[in-house]
């Protein structure tokens, strides 16, 4: 099994590359294939250099073992030397593309690029000198010259050109099974990279052949393009199906598998049950209205207007975990992590210490052409480093954007919440409205209504003259709750503090409440 050395690839292939198999590599100019096959041929090499490197720790180990040090006791064996000759290079071959010294400089730019493994590890050769003479001419020089270097890995870029050299579609069709079948053979793994969509050909006879069928593709909706990679086909493994998000960047390729196909398709949490304890946010009067607190391993959408306290409730939430030793993870949209830190020390919360100390955690995404995908992998990346027990979403309405390219938002919304339940995480998702007037929180029949399983409504109501803060909880799928709306105050060093009824127009306020009141 071939290891791509792509970060996420070898997911989505369900293990990696069957050594001996034909990969067929199909994009439009500028999906990146090009990057892509540069980059399986460095990681190529680079494991290479490592089998070499424990060959000769063995080989240094067992003569120590003997008492038979070559070149007298303490002297080791040159990692150039010894069991060099067992190992295998990667052969680039290109044709009708860029040359090769500019094909380097473009690539030495780049992370992977090593100019140590050329030669020994990496060649770089061209095909167009026998081009002219036909495609038998140009199978036999790419199998002899994999037979004369060893190779381990063959790479063809710009197969289109060769394309061009069958008389017929089933002559390319005929030429790709014999260099195959000679090459794995020889136990060499192929990868030809093709400029074209995949599924623009109407017979597309010739990709039948291919053990490993990869898409790439560049989707373009207004101003925007979205870069997406699948593996349509792969003999003997179970791939993960549909479209995954890339990106291409000095580290090369990195693909972000899609995290829907990755949750569990069962749940297995059983949820709170009545002698699990209750997570508390150090708010008393708001946990009397929970009903103790939120049950552990819930969601909880706490909805609310602009400037109503949806960030400082939820700052409130992490620091209580602190006090109790659970990790907090905050994913914001708005604010930098100053910014955070400034609020919060308004507020009287040392939140910048208890994240020097790896008690919470920022990400910090601007909602600049967000890729749900990248967002996933990030927050799963935290939550396994730091067993995270209590996360904050501030601001799903970005998540909602960003999950529309594909129609994603409920596949998505739904893979969060069965995350956070299958690692008991207790989680908050701040969901900004405008008002609340009629039907305007009614969540039933759309995606939101996932992660609304406790349901909790902040507002800011006028009132001869003055603003009043209330807050209402709507809904709790496992517990009873307190129906009554309640006036609290965000106030300098201390943050939120809740009061009994909310006071004023209690008709009218009784009234609000009462649209929104849901069965639990």
């Amino acid at each position: 099994m071939l290891n791509t050395g792509i970060e996420g690839f070898d997911t989505v292939l369900g293990g990696g590359i069957p050594t001996g198999s034909l990969v067929m590599l199909i994009g439009s100019p500028g999906t990146g294939k090009t990057i892509m096959i540069q980059q399986l041929c460095f990681a190529w090499a680079r494991r290479q250099e490592e089998l070499r490197q424990s060959t000769v720790n063995f080989e240094n180990a067992s003569n120590a073992a003997s008492g038979n040090n070559i070149g007298g006791p303490g002297k080791k064996r040159s990692p150039k030397k010894g069991s060099q000759s067992a190992s295998s290079k990667a052969i680039y071959f290109s044709t009708l593309s860029e040359p090769h010294d500019k094909l380097i400089e473009h690539i030495s730019q780049l992370e992977f690029f090593d100019e140590a493994l050329f030669v020994d590890d990496i060649r770089l050769l061209s095909l167009t000198g026998v081009m002219d003479e036909g495609l038998q001419k140009v199978g036999d020089l790419i199998v002899e010259t994999a037979r004369h270097e060893n190779a381990g890995l063959i790479c063809i870029d710009g197969f289109r050109a060769l394309e061009g050299l069958a008389p017929t579609p089933d002559s390319i069709r005929r030429f790709l099974y014999r260099l195959s079948a000679q090459l794995n053979l020889l136990g060499v793994t192929t990868i030809v990279a093709l400029e074209r969509n995949l599924g623009d050909s109407p017979s597309e006879g010739d990709l039948t052949i291919a053990d490993v069928i990869i898409g790439l593709y560049h989707h373009i909706e207004g101003s925007r393009v979205y870069s997406r990679f699948e593996v349509r086909k792969i003999r003997g493994l179970k791939q993960i199906r549909g479209l995954h998000s890339y990106e291409i960047s000095t580290k090369g390729w990195t693909i972000y598998p899609r995290f829907e196909a990755l949750a569990p398709k069962m749940l297995e949490y059983s949820g709170a049950g009545p002698e699990d304890s209750r997570i508390t946010f150090d708010l008393p009067p708001f946990e009397e209205m929970l009903g103790g607190g939120l049950p552990k391993g819930s969601t909880t959408l706490v909805a609310g207007s602009l400037g109503s306290g949806k960030t400082l409730l939820g700052l409130h939430y992490l620091m209580a975990g602190v006090n109790r030793g659970e990790p907090g993870l905050f994913v914001g949209f708005y604010e930098s992590p100053d910014q955070l830190f400034n609020k919060a020390d308004r507020f009287g919360m040392d939140l910048r210490s208890a994240v020097q100390n790896g008690m919470i955690t920022l990400l910090n995404f601007a909602p600049i052409q967000l890729e749900p995908d990248i967002l996933a992998v990030r927050v799963s990346q935290e939550v396994d480093k730091h067993s995270i027990k209590r996360m904050v979403f501030d601001g799903v309405l970005e998540i909602d954007r960003a999950c529309q390219f594909g129609d994603r938002t409920h596949d998505f919304f739904a893979a969060l919440v069965t995350f956070s339940k299958v690692r008991n995480i207790t989680t908050i998702y701040n969901y900004e409205i405008s008002k609340i007037i009629g039907t305007e929180l009614d969540l039933s029949n759309t995606s939101l209504s996932l992660l609304a399983e406790n349901l909790v409504l902040l507002r800011q109501q006028e009132r001869r003259n003055k603003f009043y803060r209330i807050i209402s909880v709507l809904q709790m799928r496992d517990s009873l709750h307190d129906l009554s709306v309640r006036e609290f105050f965000i106030r300098n060093n201390i943050g939120i503090t809740i009061q009994g009824v909310a006071v004023g127009d209690e008709d009218q306020i009784s009234s609000l409440a009462g649209n929104f009141e849901s069965d639990n």
